[in-house]
């Protein structure tokens, strides 16, 4: 397909598109993001990914100058130009640019918010993670506060993450990060569930996590279907005595972890992993349908 990349509602080639070099979010990492990805022609659960999109813009006092809809327009026509389905689209905003070309951190005077969307054919993970599972290293990098840095507000700002990852390269899939009390926050790009005694543990929604669409999902499954649901923080100890973890994402969906450092799980999960695996996939078709027969999109 056609890589292409949005700035400003600018459509280009990622080789010709340009962003200045005084964007607060190159300098300072002041920006929000959003991924979301497409099931054929459908973006799935769009208009939640952009209700958190300006509830981050309003926890930093980023004024996105566009309503959702508009945004939501924007996207829907960047992946009409690609001229393909299945697409993952990065949006990012920033703070704009510092004012008379000065580098300075303090907020104030800056341009409109710059939009960059980057469009992706979506590139699937391989069949093995779904069959016999990722494994995960727990970083000694320890998760940001939440006092210091809300993880609900998805900042352009990840080195937090890209340091557990670099310390767990080559030797992984993945990372799992911690709180300083030694309890499981979340991967780097992802939530983390575990099974124990068939029922299915996440932190509570005020932990240091990013309270996740796709989890969210999944909470909505379990209680549909009579799946057992604690909210409650949980040890890495705890974590290594479950007996099934999997992970969840937009891109992952859900993921069955087969080893956390030298602890092994069942290879391609557990049952109730399996079940919520299958739910889930229901639930993306359902809401596609639905979504195609309401608001059909003509790419």
């Amino acid at each position: 397909m056609q890589e292409l990349v949005s700035v400003n509602s600018v459509i280009s080639k990622p080789e010709e598109a340009k962003i200045s070099v005084y964007d607060r979010g190159f300098l300072f990492g002041d920006a929000i993001y959003e991924v979301t990805r497409s099931y054929g022609k459908v973006f799935f659960t769009i208009e939640e990914h952009i209700a958190r999109l300006r509830r981050s813009a309003e926890a930093i006092n980023l004024d996105l100058g566009k309503s959702d809809q508009k945004i939501i327009e924007e996207m829907y026509a960047l992946a009409k130009e690609g001229g393909e389905e299945d697409v993952y689209i990065r949006l990012q905003v920033s703070r704009g640019n510092c004012a008379f070309q000065q580098v300075s951190i303090k907020p104030k005077n800056t341009s409109a918010a710059n939009y960059v969307m980057y469009l992706h054919k979506l590139k699937n993970w391989e069949p093995k993670y779904y069959e016999k599972g990722i494994s995960l290293g727990v970083a000694e990098t320890l998760r940001n506060n939440k006092k210091a840095m809300d993880p609900n507000i998805k900042s352009g700002n990840y080195l937090n993450n890209i340091l557990g990852l670099l310390e767990t390269e080559g030797q992984y899939d993945d990372c799992i990060l911690l709180t300083k009390e030694g309890l499981v926050a979340e991967g780097s790009t992802f939530n983390v569930f575990m099974v124990k005694d068939k029922t299915v543990y996440t932190q509570p929604d005020d932990f240091d996590i990013l309270q996740g669409i796709t989890r969210k999902i999944i909470l909505e499954l379990c209680e549909s279907n009579q799946i057992k649901l604690q909210k409650k923080a949980f040890s890495i100890e705890e974590l290594l005595q479950a007996d099934e973890v999997f992970v969840s994402s937009s891109t992952k969906e859900v993921m069955p972890v087969l080893k956390i450092g030298k602890q092994n799980f069942q290879e391609g999960g557990g049952e109730i992993t399996k079940r919520l695996a299958s739910l889930y996939k229901d639930y993306v078709i359902k809401y596609c349908e639905k979504a195609a027969k309401d608001h059909p999109i003509d790419f």
